[in-house]
């Protein structure tokens, strides 16, 4: 049975160790690399170094290449930021034991925020990643009893919430109040996220989580069948909504579009929507014989 290999895994951490930091441009004060995510780090006697300047960075790199040389696997995962862990199981998976593999995939997969996202780690590797992991040592135990009863057929739930990838992401959940949540947790007046269900068949479940309470149900994506998006919001819906809103009270043309400005939507046909409005009873005219008159205000009827 091979071995974890941990020199050759220390040596490719002293590689990531020697990346150029990357100022963080919405963060002036912070960096993106694999051990530094601030420009100001503390030492082991209590020292702080801005590694921004060269001398500091290389000391910095020195104290952190010790801790290295002395480090378990579980230690250098510790010490790499958790949105560089799939990056650096990417380069040191051959220097695994198909337990430690499985074990650490899963550790890097709930410690990071979006790794459905990671650009050095692509949903096509993911995939093949975690349908050749040892399911005994990718998941706790609880979790592998839940898993080996799982159905048949499973029904799984995504919330895509504003700005998300759709429908490609391995993450998915049993519990569609968890993904609801996901869905509306960024939710703007101007954007609304939606949800996903869906059914997989067990074969093509790759495990499942619950260290974080969310009912995890890690899937093939591309397998999932009989998908259909609920309640999402679309943007015609939105405004015409809006529009009731503004006029609870009587407002002419202009008032409506400054308010809708002020809710993040430029109307180039604002008569597209009140005359649709109208038609549907819901807005009324307050000049109703003279309906191009610009004294024109408009007033909701049912809301």
């Amino acid at each position: 049975m091979k071995k974890t290999n941990i020199e050759s895994i220390r040596k490719v951490a002293k590689q990531f160790l020697y990346l150029d930091p990357v100022p963080n441009e919405q963060l002036p004060f912070f960096l993106n690399h694999p051990f530094f995510n601030s420009n100001i780090i503390g030492t082991r006697d209590g020292t702080l170094l801005d590694i921004t300047d060269e001398e500091n960075l290389e000391k910095a790199r020195k104290e952190i290449s010790k801790e290295i040389d002395i480090s378990s696997l579980f230690r250098l995962f510790m010490l790499i930021q958790d949105n560089y862990h799939l990056t650096f199981l990417k380069y040191i998976k051959d220097y695994m034991s198909k337990e430690d593999f499985a074990k650490f995939l899963a550790y890097a997969w709930v410690h990071s925020e979006n790794p459905n996202q990671d650009t050095n780690v692509s949903i096509p590797m993911l995939r093949k990643w975690f349908r050749k992991a040892d399911r005994e040592s990718l998941m706790e135990k609880d979790e592998l009893e839940y898993y080996n009863n799982l159905p048949d057929e499973v029904a799984v739930y995504r919330g895509v919430s504003v700005g998300r990838a759709e429908k490609d992401g391995l993450s998915w959940t049993c519990n569609r109040d968890t993904a609801e949540w996901f869905a509306h947790r960024f939710d703007r007046d101007n954007a609304k996220g939606y949800l996903l269900q869906g059914k997989v068949k067990k074969e093509d479940v790759f495990a499942y989580f619950n260290s974080r309470g969310e009912d995890e149900i890690l899937c093939d994506s591309s397998k999932i069948y009989d998908l259909q998006r609920i309640g999402q919001v679309k943007k015609e819906t939105i405004i015409e909504n809006l529009i009731l809103e503004c006029c609870k009270s009587p407002k002419d043309r202009n008032e409506i579009k400054k308010y809708l400005q002020n809710k993040g939507y430029r109307v180039n046909s604002l008569a597209f929507y009140t005359k649709f409005l109208v038609e549907e009873g819901k807005l009324a005219l307050t000049i109703p014989d003279k309906p191009k008159s610009k004294y024109q205000t408009f007033q909701t009827v049912s809301f």
